[in-house]
C-alpha cells in the first residue's frame, strides 16, 4: 500500500510538474489543474510518509530538537504539536482541491457564456 501511495504521488506531482513548466500546456485554465495535482500529490505523500520517513516515536525526536527534554511533559506536549499540525495540513488538503475545483467549475461557466 505504501509503494502504491508512493507511486501515485510522484505520479501525480510529475504530471503537475508538466503542467506547470510545459509551454504547450500553459493554457488557461491548466494553472487551477496543476495546483490540484500539486495539491493531491502533497495528500499522498502526507499519507504514506507518515511512518516511512520517522518509523520510530516522533515525538521522542520532536521533544528532543524543539523542547530539549524527553521527560512526560516534554513528550506530551510535542504529541499534541505534532497531531494538531498534521491535522492541519491534512484539512487543508483535504478541502483545498475541493475550492480549486469550484473555482475550476465557475471558470469553465464563465467561458461558456
Amino acid at each position: 500500500m505504501v509503494a502504491l501511495q508512493a507511486v501515485s504521488s510522484f505520479a501525480m506531482l510529475f504530471i503537475g510538474y508538466t503542467i506547470f513548466y510545459n509551454p504547450h500546456l500553459r493554457k488557461h485554465p491548466a494553472d487551477l489543474i496543476g495546483f490540484i495535482f500539486m495539491i493531491f500529490a502533497f495528500e499522498c505523500y502526507m499519507s504514506f510518509s507518515l511512518y516511512t520517513i520517522c518509523p520510530g516515536p516522533g515525538e521522542v525526536v520532536f521533544a528532543a530538537t524543539v523542547y530539549f527534554d524527553t521527560s512526560e511533559a516534554s513528550l506530551l506536549r510535542a504529541m499534541n504539536t505534532l497531531t494538531h499540525s498534521f491535522l492541519f495540513f491534512v484539512y487543508a488538503t483535504l478541502n483545498m482541491p475541493t475550492v480549486l475545483e469550484i473555482c475550476l467549475l465557475i471558470d469553465l461557466t464563465w467561458t461558456l457564456k
